[in-house]
């Protein structure tokens, strides 16, 4: 029988000779018949005559006769021989599991004792369908080539390259790979990696799964393979159901500018997040040409590795272009998949040339005190003299109280209240939980107070929802300078 193996048949010709007890053996004779071919997973059946070897035999000899040249098809997979004879209406099985005439200088006989019963010499080959998810932070794709070892309770599966297209192992795909090998029993581990070759060769992998017919089973990774990052190594072991590395965790990040004369920068600005569990790199804050500017509130998301409790944050900037001092006042930050809110008052310069001299600060998060920063945008009415110089204050309601009257006294505007303009601020009070209303009014003061309010926008920072007050309505005295605003979600 030859072995259900890849290239286990053979073209060449198969010699045999039986050997009896008291090793008397027969010719060697050519394995013939009509339907005979030695194929992959074949049985084929012979008469060999010989002299009486002088009862049950103890061992054959298998040879593969190689001709004047070697050829592709000339190596052998020999399962098992099972020889009856007529004379003593016996069987005798001869287990092989072996190659013959396989690789250069590889022998091309097998000597092969006898066996007294039939078994199994090698395992069958199975089919294993690989999945490999490639993680979704920043540079997780990798051009290298990446490589599976699969380890089994029966052994394990010979280093396979995992062969793609082009767009295989980019950020956030899912490839499929078919791996054949000899059955490997219950799955117990992988070794996974790359050769480090191309530009960018640094991996994220996620999980990878191997299904075969006893099942599927899981190997969580949530690690870099990557000379420079994590523990520098391009390749690992993993384990069915082992512990993975860290979550991706998407953060939001709020960054509020100061309101002093000069505040703005048109520098690149970048932070650095520091956890219990780690820190990320550098990252650029860039979503709009005007970031940064006096008063404004930016919000910037970016997916990464979990770094655990953020211990303090790295915030800076490069110092480039004209006027590049910036006054930071705060930033807020939520991880968006586990809700941990952090927030990191500032209130200082970031400049080469004053002060401190410092363009990059570390700080630290400051402790919970129950209070948030509201980001409030305040439209005037567009028509004719619906703008006011009074002072205007607001109060917001929410599920766990409110908060005190809040002045809106300093906006991203010089001017405020104007015909037909946004203004925004941001103001510290109460975390009021979920909001649901607000009152807002002014006090007359100044020429011309009486005012048109088309509506407020509100979001608190800590969590980045937003609702709308529409109100469309004038504040004046004679109709009241005050109006009580029920929110709707945005």
């Amino acid at each position: 029988t030859t072995g259900d193996l890849p290239g286990a048949g053979t073209n060449a010709p198969i010699l045999l000779t039986l050997v009896g007890p008291d090793g008397k053996a027969s010719e060697e004779t050519r394995l013939e018949s009509p339907n005979a071919s030695f194929a992959r997973g074949k049985t084929d059946v012979f008469a060999v005559k010989t002299d009486y070897l002088g009862g049950p035999l103890t061992k054959i000899r298998v040879r593969l006769q190689s001709g004047l040249f070697t050829f592709v098809g000339d190596a052998w997979f020999l399962d098992k021989v099972v020889v009856y004879s007529e004379k003593d209406q016996t069987t005798h099985y001869f287990l092989a599991g072996a190659w013959i005439g396989e690789g250069k200088g590889a022998t091309l006989t097998r000597e092969i004792s006898a066996s007294d019963k039939d078994g199994h010499t090698y395992f069958p080959m199975e089919t294993y369908t690989v999945t490999i998810t490639t993680g979704k932070c920043r540079g997780a794709g990798t051009d290298s080539n990446v490589f599976i070892i699969i380890y089994g309770e029966n052994g394990d599966s010979g280093r396979h390259e995992l062969d793609a297209p082009v767009s295989a192992f980019e950020k956030g795909s899912v490839d499929v790979f078919r791996i054949h090998c000899t059955d490997l029993g219950k799955i117990s581990r992988i070794r996974i990696g790359h050769d480090g070759t191309g530009i960018g060769s640094g991996w994220f992998c996620e999980s990878v799964k191997i299904s075969s017919k006893l099942g599927e089973v899981t190997f969580p990774c949530r690690r870099w393979f990557d000379i420079s990052e994590d523990d520098h190594n391009i390749e690992r072991e993993l384990y069915v159901d082992g512990k993975p590395g860290r979550a991706l965790a998407l953060y939001r990040i709020t960054v509020i500018t100061g309101l002093d004369r000069g505040a703005g920068t048109d520098s690149n600005v970048f932070i650095a997040l520091f956890g219990a569990d780690g820190q990320t790199e550098k990252i650029r804050l860039d979503n709009d040409k005007n970031n940064f500017e006096r008063g404004h509130i930016d919000i910037f998301s970016f997916e990464t590795l979990d770094v655990g409790p953020i211990k303090y944050i790295l915030i800076g900037h490069d110092g480039r272009g004209i006027g590049s001092a910036w006054l930071l006042d705060k930033v807020f930050i939520v991880n968006e998949v586990t809700n941990q809110r952090w927030s990191f008052p500032c209130k200082k310069w970031f400049d080469s040339t004053s002060g401190d001299n410092l363009t990059e600060r570390k700080i630290e998060p400051a402790v919970n005190s129950g209070t948030t920063t509201y980001q409030v945008k305040v439209y005037t009415g567009s028509a004719r003299g619906s703008g006011t110089d009074a002072n205007v204050f607001v109060v917001i309601f929410g599920s766990k109280g409110k908060t005190n009257e809040l002045p809106l006294k300093f906006g991203d505007n010089v001017n405020l209240f104007e015909d037909g303009q946004c203004d925004t601020f941001a103001v510290d009070g109460t975390d009021v939980g979920e909001v649901t209303q607000i009152i807002i009014r002014h006090d007359n003061a100044g020429f011309g107070s009486d005012w048109l309010l088309d509506k407020v926008e509100l979001c608190d920072q800590a969590v980045g929802i937003w609702w709308s007050f529409p109100c469309n309505a004038w504040l004046e005295k004679s109709k009241g300078l005050s109006k009580t605003l029920k929110g709707i979600r945005m």
